[in-house]
């Protein structure tokens, strides 16, 4: 009985419980992440550490510098030998985990989207809408690189072309098999490219109506949430920028034996606003999956190469729209039915 008279739960409190999930394993993934490339470190340096106190105490045990010399490089020979047996036996535990965490956050997007397909099909024009404004805001929705709101207010494809000021972050180091894709098992319906232009030229003058228009206040729960989540939205760049002249012996020591220095590196730039998103390791390079944090938009893996070319194209065409609108705005036409001023002279 108590089940028949229970208060079914709405479409939105469904989203609301779907989109807490989603930024809970995001943020679960990220602390993970972190966690590895700071525990790899931490135990390189302890090593270190130790490797360099037992080369002192056998620099007081044994008098002579030679038979010092040979057991201290052995010393630290074992101590990389050792180093990077513990690191390939610690590496299937972090791929395992990580690799839970990746599908459980791809299952939770598609569930997301099947929820936001039934109130296309099902709720009225004014619901679905609201709706669509306050939780398509995923990075596969942007997919086709359709303009996107910012926290300062409208983006357009031609913002933000330089790069930003430098910003650091923990390195860690991916896996391909965890970065391979996970939009891949969304079933991304495709677009016909007339109509896509057509829709994107559309957002970008929906988007240019916004600024004076006046933002309507929700009291829904999910309002406060999407406030919580627009001001913590990322402003640092997926992979740390690496900068090889300002860096100690040591650290390029720990660069060239874990792997993370920059000619083991490669630039992600994003296809639309060609902003430069930090330097990827070769190994995850081809299959990393991002979403810029300047323009908050989704660059698919190069691997997979058919998402990859038409998302190619489609920044192409909305850079070609973008252009054709403020060209237009620029040179205004000429009336052709204006009549010449005759002037008159005595």
């Amino acid at each position: 009985m108590g089940g028949y008279f229970s208060k079914k739960i709405s479409v939105k409190d469904e989203l609301v419980k779907v989109t807490e999930d989603i930024l809970k394993l995001r943020s679960d993934i990220e602390r993970n992440n972190n966690f590895q490339a700071n525990f790899i470190r931490s135990t390189f340096f302890l090593l270190f550490l130790l490797s360099t106190t037992g080369s002192a105490y056998l620099f007081m045990l044994i008098g002579n510098k030679l038979e010092w010399g040979i057991y201290t490089a052995l010393l630290f020979v074992a101590s990389a030998f050792l180093f990077i047996l513990f690191r390939k036996l610690l590496r299937p535990i972090f791929e395992w985990r990580d690799s839970r965490y990746q599908s459980h956050l791809a299952s939770l997007i598609e569930t997301k989207q099947k929820i936001l397909e039934e109130i296309k099909n099902k709720e009225s024009y004014k619901v679905a809408s609201e709706l669509l404004q306050e939780f398509g805001d995923e990075p596969e929705t942007s997919y086709f690189g359709t303009p996107n709101v910012n926290l300062n207010g409208t983006i357009n494809p031609m913002e933000n072309l330089g790069n930003g000021s430098p910003a650091f972050i923990s390195r860690g180091r991916g896996n391909p098999k965890i970065f391979k894709n996970p939009q891949s098992q969304f079933n991304l319906s495709k677009v016909d490219p007339k109509s896509l232009q057509i829709k994107a030229a559309h957002n970008v003058s929906m988007l240019k109506q916004k600024d004076s228009q006046s933002i309507q206040k929700s009291t829904s729960s999910h309002s406060k949430l999407n406030k919580n989540v627009n001001s913590t939205i990322r402003t640092l760049p997926p992979r740390p920028y690496i900068d090889s002249h300002n860096t100690s012996i040591v650290e390029r020591i720990a660069d060239m034996v874990l792997g993370d220095g920059i000619s083991n590196r490669y630039a992600l730039i994003c296809l639309f606003c060609k902003s430069h998103n930090g330097m990827a390791l070769k190994d995850e390079f081809e299959s990393l999956a991002y979403k810029c944090y300047r323009c908050q938009k989704f660059n698919p893996a190069r691997s997979d190469k058919e998402k990859y070319e038409e998302c190619v194209r489609r920044s192409k065409s909305e850079v070609n729209i973008y252009s054709e609108e403020t060209n237009e705005n620029i040179l205004q036409p000429v009336n052709e039915n204006t009549n010449p001023v005759e002037i008159k002279t005595n």
